[in-house]
């Protein structure tokens, strides 16, 4: 339903989108390079575990126009 939305909204506004907090490394659908070359809207990648890092570093220097890369780090308390 969303996508059927969104395919009306001229693609030159969306470039103007920011999903100001996306996490890539946790997606369903697989956030891959070509995934991201074809986005209409530009992304703030967030990392926020170790394994998170280098696919998001990946991510943001393959389309720096598309992706803005935030590093954090989530401390688990432990059980």
């Amino acid at each position: 339903m969303l996508q059927r939305e969104l395919d009306r909204v001229p693609r030159e506004v969306l470039a103007h989108v920011v999903d100001v907090h996306c996490h890539p490394t946790d997606s369903d659908f697989g956030m891959t390079s070509e995934f991201v070359k074809e986005l209409p809207v530009r992304i703030c990648a967030m990392s926020t575990r170790r394994s998170d890092q280098e696919p998001v570093a990946k991510l943001a220097r393959a389309h720096p126009e598309k992706v803005i890369p935030c590093f954090g780090w989530s401390i688990m308390p432990s059980s």
